[in-house]
């Protein structure tokens, strides 16, 4: 799963000595990798931002590659975020999720691989969620096209 922002964003709180971007829109990234990201509402966190589609840069809000990290987990952990940042499986939390979706126009894109290598995807032109307090509600999703079915 991964977003794309739509609509350029605001400076972030630069901790002292490391390089943290905006988004994974950010011109300083140019290629695939595990970045620092920090959005005006979250501590900087290493997410994976994929340049591999054009137009656009995603943030990766859930990796599940390599089995490392077990996905059955309760409501607080998929609220906060789990797993391996820095480049393993992880989910990146709804909080985060919602903070990146709230501040702008975002898409959606899902890649869905089997174990045969078969890969199918799905796109969304606008995608948000809502707040904590309301259970985190999917607030847009429209504009599909892709292979994996709506």
């Amino acid at each position: 799963l991964a977003l794309e922002n739509r609509q350029e964003g605001g400076k972030p709180l630069v901790p002292e000595g490391d390089t943290v971007y905006t988004s994974c829109d950010d011109e300083r990234i140019t290629q695939t990798g595990t970045y620092l990201v920090q959005d005006a509402f979250a501590e900087p966190t290493k997410v994976v931002c994929v340049l591999d589609f054009q137009p656009g840069a995603y943030t990766v809000i859930q990796n599940r590659q390599t089995g490392s990290t077990d996905f059955y987990r309760g409501y607080s952990e998929y609220r906060s975020g789990f797993g391996e940042f820095d480049g393993g499986d992880y989910w990146l939390g709804l909080d985060r999720i919602h903070n990146i979706t709230s501040s702008g126009d975002y898409e959606l894109f899902i890649q869905l691989e089997d174990f045969e290598r078969n890969v199918t995807y799905a796109r969304y032109d606008n995608f948000a969620i809502g707040a904590g307090n309301d259970f985190y509600p999917i607030t847009k999703l429209d504009g599909y096209s892709g292979s994996a079915g709506d």
